[in-house]
């Protein structure tokens, strides 16, 4: 390799490149992390009709989720990753009154998340049941004091990606809405209301 970097190199700063930009989201600076959307060296690349291909998978998740009016929980945990939560940080929010449906801002830990008009329309949807529920989380779950388990997300976006008949993981809901942003998409089989 002529004045070249080796490929463990350069995928070595791009996984720098990325936890800096993981530490820019933790600021609030970004709103995605632009290198989850690079290939590293030596990885099959990612072709953009294969991020469309999951991003609309993605898009199918959510629709499943609104098509059960009475599944609060489920569309306020899917729509609260799709704004860019981690599994953590939704495991981890305590049950206030503080967040109301006309703040479009959830602050978890230090970081505050932007939640786009689905999230806030399913959290307001969600709050409207949570004051009977037990527990000191927002969430509610099997766990410690009343707590949503990590597991349980994992499992609730399990289900709902195979009644959508697709195959979608947390990181994948996780960056639909940067990827809509960065590169355009649109989903044009989905109602309005859920692609919000």
């Amino acid at each position: 390799m002529k004045g070249g970097l080796r490929p463990a190199t350069v995928n070595q700063r791009l996984s720098a490149l990325s936890a800096f930009a993981r530490f820019l989201i933790y600021r609030g600076i970004l709103s995605g992390n632009p290198l989850e959307l690079i290939s590293r060296v030596g990885r099959a690349s990612r072709n953009p009709a294969a991020v469309k291909s999951s991003w609309e998978d993605v898009q199918r998740v959510r629709a499943q989720v609104h098509s059960d009016m009475l599944n609060l929980r489920d569309r306020a945990i899917i729509e609260l990753l799709y704004a860019g939560l981690t599994v953590r940080e939704l495991c981890s929010l305590r049950y206030d009154r503080l967040w109301s449906p006309d703040n479009s801002r959830l602050t978890v830990g230090e970081r505050v998340v932007t939640l786009h008009a689905r999230a806030c329309l399913a959290l307001a949807h969600y709050l409207i049941l949570r004051p009977i529920l037990k527990g000191c989380y927002l969430m509610v779950g099997n766990g410690a004091e009343n707590a949503l388990k990590r597991s349980s997300v994992y499992s609730t976006v399990r289900r709902l990606a195979r009644l959508a008949g697709v195959r979608v993981k947390v990181k994948d809901l996780r960056q639909g809405r940067y990827i809509a942003e960065v590169l355009g998409f649109s989903p044009v089989f989905i109602a309005a209301g859920v692609a919000a």
